[in-house]
């Protein structure tokens, strides 16, 4: 497993319109504002290695990287290759799609363990990034059927706070039953009384205190 200290990263969605005009020269602002730590969803057409140098130039390490679940299960031999070539030891899925019923999240389980399988042969640990996932099915939801099914050696967990507590999860509970299969937390907030998806606002501002 590659070895990187991810202690407090920014997600790259915070800047996400900054990003996307100026991707290098937004990178250059955040190491000079301090931040040592980045973790994309995208390289707006650069390829790892180019990121990788520039990153490594500007002080900042990259622990993880978000993937869409379409190119995992596609496009994975790629998706490694990515996140090796930027020194990540953490390959992230962001969120399945908003499946309805059981069996199907069984399945998006399935798909998860056999992609993590194959993360874990390469040095990587793949991580499952919860979106709104906490809607009522019966006397579950689709994350209790994640949690309970993916295998804690092939699959760990990237616990949204915000995005568990507006889809009707409580964050603190299950921090602390996902506690040793939670290596990243993200910390985030949105604006007060409004429906998914929900516009990001800064933290102590929003729904979360």
């Amino acid at each position: 497993m590659i070895a990187v200290d991810p202690s407090l990263a920014l997600q790259l969605w915070t800047v996400r319109a900054q990003t996307e005009h100026d991707y290098i020269g937004t990178l250059r602002t955040l190491a000079q504002s301090g931040c040592t730590a980045i973790e994309p969803f995208t390289l707006h057409g650069l390829s790892a290695k180019q990121v990788r140098i520039f990153a490594d130039d500007l002080g900042l390490c990259v622990p993880a990287m978000h993937f869409g679940y379409t190119r995992l299960r596609n496009d994975l031999a790629a998706v490694i290759a990515e996140a090796l070539a930027l020194g990540c030891a953490y390959i992230v899925c962001a969120g399945v799609p908003a499946y309805q019923t059981v069996n199907e999240w069984l399945d998006a389980a399935d798909e998860l363990n056999n992609i993590g399988q194959h993360c874990i042969a390469c040095g990587l640990q793949l991580v499952y990034h919860n979106e709104y996932d906490f809607v009522p099915m019966g006397e579950t939801c689709g994350f209790e059927v994640l949690v309970n099914t993916l295998s804690p050696s092939l699959v760990q967990f990237e616990l949204d706070v915000f995005c568990t507590a507006a889809s009707g999860g409580n964050p603190l509970a299950w921090l602390k039953r996902l506690d040793g299969r939670l290596p990243l937390v993200h910390l985030e907030n949105g604006e007060p009384g409004s429906d998914p998806p929900i516009p990001s606002t800064w933290l102590g501002d929003g729904d979360l205190s």
